[in-house]
Formats: structure tokens, sequence, C-alpha cells
């Protein structure tokens, strides 16, 4: 537990209070039943602290590649752009991501990408080539078919469903 703690920069002290209190308090059970608990109770509380931890110090790393896609979705062609910014290997910024969010950094960058392409589009005068481009696409085939994979139809044809 101690190594634990020490490793997330956290100590004992601050978690359960004064170490003499709680001896003193695990002497005072009459029976094994409540020291069970006690000691359950003590685990289950250092592995929330713990994962609580672990959350906020992924949380933000996932929150920083989540601004870095909003901001520069057009310009981005691969995801090694990410992780360079934030001086992380790529793997690892693709582990952590899938494993926080459900998603691949690819899909949440897709998704960014078809949102605003589909904003875009939902003004009648909008080209489809103007949409391919804001988003980063040099090839509007290759943005119609990406489009129409994700939302089951060309640029044109949302355009004309609207």
């Amino acid at each position: 537990l101690q190594l634990i703690l020490t490793e997330r920069n956290l100590n004992f002290k601050d978690m359960f209070g004064d170490s003499l209190v709680l001896w003193n308090k695990l002497g005072n059970f009459d029976t094994i039943v409540d020291t069970r608990q006690w000691i359950y109770n003590i685990l289950d509380k250092t592995i929330e602290l713990i994962d609580n931890t672990e959350k906020d110090n992924y949380g933000r790393l996932i929150q920083e590649i989540k601004n870095i896609i909003d901001k520069n979705y057009a310009q981005i062609s691969n995801i090694d752009q990410i992780s360079e910014k934030l001086f992380i290997s790529t793997s690892y910024a693709k582990s952590l991501f899938k494993k926080y969010t459900g998603i691949t950094i690819y899909d949440y960058l897709l998704n960014k990408r078809m949102e605003t392409a589909k904003q875009f589009l939902s003004d009648p005068s909008a080209k489809v080539y103007e949409a391919a481009e804001m988003v980063g696409y040099d090839s509007k085939p290759y943005f119609s078919k990406i489009f129409k994979r994700f939302y089951g139809k060309t640029p044109k044809e949302y355009q004309q469903s609207l």
C-alpha cells in the first residue's frame, strides 16, 4: 500500500490520518468481522483514491489531445502530430485515449471533421469541395466517400435532404 501511495505522490497520513490513531482503532475491535470490515473499508478507500488520481492525471492528457484536435483538425494528417505536441509516444497516446474515452484518437478526429463538414454543408450554397478542404481533405471524392460512410448519404444528398 505504501509503495502504491508513494508512486502517486500520496502518503498514508494524508489518506488515513495519524497512524497511531489508526492502530488504536484497530485494537479496539471486538470481533474478527469488525476488523475485516474495517480493513475492507481502508482498502476500498485506497482503491477509490488511486482510481480518482489516475483518472485526474490522465483526464488532463486526454483533454489536451481533444483540444489539439478541436483546434487543428484540418491540419492533422496523422496521430504522430498530436503526440509530438504533448511529448509522448503515439502508441501511449492511442492506448490512453482509447482506455479512457472508449474511442480511438482517429475516430475522435473523424467525428470532429464530419460534424464540422455537416454544419458547413447545412448552408445550401456551400460547395462540397469547400467543405472537404475546410476539414482537411485534399480529395473531394475521398471526402464524399468518408462522409457517406459516416452519415449514409453523400454530401450532396445530405444538402438536398435539408
